[in-house]
């Protein structure tokens, strides 16, 4: 919602400080309903989604960022060290491509509520519309008139009622596949590979043959 708002707001207060701009932001903030608070909310957590996931893919082929190599440092400096005992292992191609095509799953089912969205705020413009018609058509005493907007009515509240159906529908699909990107962006355990596997192996297969040999 910042990103999107602030040039706007920037262009209408002219020179504002920062400590000026973020106020007019939280106050335009406030002052949305909770449906369009809604729908910001469902963007920033698909935004957050593909961010996460794009570091993730970054983090496996390159390493950590500078930040999150300072923040390590930080915390090592604490006593409390980010970095795991073991490694975790890379993914496997087919992992990266389940990730993906959940990924692609989620945008699709969030252009889907926008486009929910979008035809609810047509609704109601549009009833409002027939609300206004409805009101001069008492006024002049026009029952023909009146007769129509009726009609016009129950098809755009049936519209309504199959929009608010549409939109649950929606929300449901982006809360599942973002619970299905969380559950597969999860690092797994660092496997024991095959050569530590047979140091292993090696090493009790000796004990045993040397006690049974002593024996």
């Amino acid at each position: 919602f910042s990103q999107a708002t602030r040039p706007e707001v920037r262009k209408e207060l002219g020179g504002a400080s920062v400590a000026e701009l973020g106020k007019a932001l939280g106050e335009r903030w406030r002052a949305m309903g909770d449906e369009e608070k809604a729908s910001w909310a469902d963007k920033a957590a698909a935004e957050k989604v593909r961010f996460e996931a794009e570091l993730k893919v970054y983090n496996e082929e390159h390493g950590d960022t500078v930040a999150q190599a300072r923040a390590k440092e930080r915390a090592e400096k604490r006593g409390q060290s980010g970095r795991s005992r073991s490694a975790p292992r890379r993914r496997s191609k087919e992992e990266v491509a389940a990730i993906e095509a959940i990924k692609a799953k989620l945008e699709k089912a969030n252009g889907k509520l926008e486009e929910a969205k979008r035809r609810e705020a047509k609704n109601i413009k549009t009833l409002s519309k027939l609300g206004a018609k409805r009101a001069a058509a008492q006024e002049a005493d026009d029952s023909a008139l009146l007769a129509q907007i009726d009609q016009l009515e129950g098809i755009e509240r049936k519209e309504a009622a199959a929009i608010q159906e549409e939109l649950e529908a929606a929300r449901g699909r982006v809360q599942k596949y973002l619970a299905k990107h969380g559950e597969a962006t999860k690092r797994p355990p660092r496997e024991q590979s095959g050569k530590d596997s047979g140091k292993e192996s090696g090493k009790d297969s000796g004990k045993e043959s040397g006690k049974d040999s002593g024996k």
